[in-house]
């Protein structure tokens, strides 16, 4: 007698346009008259999308307007990857549940989980200084609707607090330091809970690689608090290094 093999089968990644007529179904079976385990597009992030085949058989079918395709190079489309295995099989990916790239399916972690970003609201700002250089994330932040600052605000942030010991005149960089479009907006306020007064912002400077960015010559005064919100063009999202530099400006007034 004969012994079916089961398939198992898993995407680790993949990205499908979400707004267009795009999704993927999967079948038990050589095609599609099979017994269907999964039609959709996921929410457009296929990672996780799972399914097990009984009889030995798998058949997977694409549907798409051809309209924001990977062929067309639209937004919100990627190239796609996944396992597939003979039986019951480990799948690697996020096993965190407090990460934003949770797979609930997943059997190994594979070190890809992405964590909240701590300083998602202008009260968990993160502390930083003159000369100094952090890495970050807007993954899993939310949009801050703070208005226009010398660039418009349109996708989720992370927040950053500087407090100078010195007057000077402060850059603020991701230039060739992101993954994304950033753009950098500066307020100033006596608290996190008070009232933004716009210092200054900037989206592309054209010094930069892949559209990043570099705000320049922003007096700043000691003692006062600049909220720096680092976010992206559009909705974009992704990971960025904010470098701050600082010229100490000495004011020289003889007789006073």
């Amino acid at each position: 007698m004969e012994t079916m093999m089961i398939i198992s089968y898993c995407f680790t990644s993949g990205l499908v346009d979400e707004f267009d007529d795009d999704f993927i179904s999967i079948y038990d079976g050589i095609d599609n008259t099979g017994t269907l385990l999964f039609e959709g597009d996921n929410g457009g992030d296929l990672s996780g999308v799972n399914a097990v085949a009984a009889s030995g058989n798998l058949f997977m079918q694409v549907t798409s307007d051809a309209f924001g395709s990977c062929q067309s190079g639209g937004f919100g489309t990627s190239e796609w990857s996944w396992i597939v295995g003979c039986g019951e099989i480990d799948f690697p990916g996020c096993t965190d549940p407090e990460a934003i790239n949770f797979i609930p399916v997943a059997t190994v972690d594979d070190g890809s989980c992405i964590l909240p970003a701590e300083n998602d609201l202008i009260c968990d700002a993160t502390p930083i200084n003159c000369g100094e250089s952090l890495a970050g994330t807007t993954l899993g932040t939310t949009l801050d609707n703070v208005g226009t600052c010398g660039t418009t605000n349109t996708a989720p942030g992370a927040w950053y607090v500087l407090t100078p010991d010195i007057d000077a005149i402060a850059s603020f960089s991701t230039c060739s330091q992101a993954d994304f479009d950033t753009k950098i907006s500066v307020f100033s306020a006596d608290a996190c809970d008070g009232l933004l007064t716009c210092v200054g912002g900037q989206d592309d400077n054209f010094t930069c690689t892949g559209n990043t960015t570099l705000l320049e010559n922003i007096d700043i005064f000691s003692g006062t608090n600049y909220y720096i919100l680092v976010h992206g063009f559009d909705d974009q999202q992704g990971t960025f290094t904010l470098s701050i530099e600082c010229e100490e400006v000495t004011l020289d007034c003889p007789g006073l």
